[in-house]
């Protein structure tokens, strides 16, 4: 399935293509207008518009696993800090160590991935941005304590969760959890990419071609005639949904 807003946009174009077939006077010199390109233009906009879904799918999972991954990350810098306190290190090391830790601990990193559904707005590789800085910040702390902790001669836990050797191997997750998800996104941009350009921006875009035979429609009626005030009643509307557009 698309996304119901592109959904909505290509069964209006049917509605209207289903009124401009049966218009015996349609006779249009523009061959963009012509009823059987018409149709081919409309119905070429399911499958792209179904292949944001298509993608988004996968990214949706490297994102969810991120999360919770990195939902780890507070539990071992609490046990972490907590082990540290009773291991015999220096106050010093611990105060410094808690500058660490409190930057690990402050971050936030539940910040909603990129969508194209109701309500969303902006521009998503944008978001997608922003919400891998703050997972590229949140790994960069984790990094910078086990660098810190490494130079601790105290911290020397039995605890297999707490061993350098064991945030090594997680430290690789997360890194190859930040890299997954942005594999995924460039497919899925370069659908949103083609979906906003064939659906609504290029100049022969399905939503400009489809303006222009709106137009043409009314042209062959007064505006105080029933045919034309049934194409431009309010559930007629031919809406760019594109991400500019928002």
């Amino acid at each position: 399935m698309s996304t119901t807003l592109d959904m909505e946009f290509l069964e209006t174009c049917r509605r209207h293509f289903d009124i401009f077939k049966n218009e015996a006077r349609w006779n249009h010199s523009n061959p963009r207008l012509s009823i059987a390109r018409l149709e081919a233009k409309f119905n070429s906009g399911f499958p792209i518009a179904n292949k944001i879904s298509e993608e988004l799918a996968p990214y949706q999972i490297e994102v969810n696993q991120r999360q919770e991954l990195y939902a780890r990350i507070d539990t071992w810098a609490r046990s972490a800090r907590r082990y540290l306190k009773s291991s015999g290190a220096t106050q010093r090391e611990i105060d410094d160590a808690n500058v660490i830790f409190n930057a690990l601990l402050g971050q936030k990193t539940k910040a909603k991935p990129p969508q194209n559904t109701e309500g969303s707005a902006g521009n998503a590789a944008a978001s997608h941005e922003k919400l891998q800085l703050s997972y590229a910040a949140k790994l960069a702390n984790l990094q910078a304590a086990r660098a810190f902790l490494a130079n601790v001669t105290a911290f020397t836990p039995n605890e297999e969760h707490l061993k350098l050797t064991a945030l090594d191997a997680f430290i690789a997750e997360c890194t190859a959890a930040n890299e997954a998800v942005s594999a995924k996104f460039v497919p899925l941009n370069d659908a949103w990419n083609e979906r906003d350009e064939v659906l609504y921006t290029n100049e022969d875009s399905i939503l400009n071609d489809f303006r222009l035979a709106k137009e043409y429609y009314k042209s062959l009626y007064n505006a105080k005639d029933p045919q034309y005030k049934a194409i431009t009643a309010k559930n007629m509307k031919l809406t760019d949904n594109s991400r500019n557009s928002r």
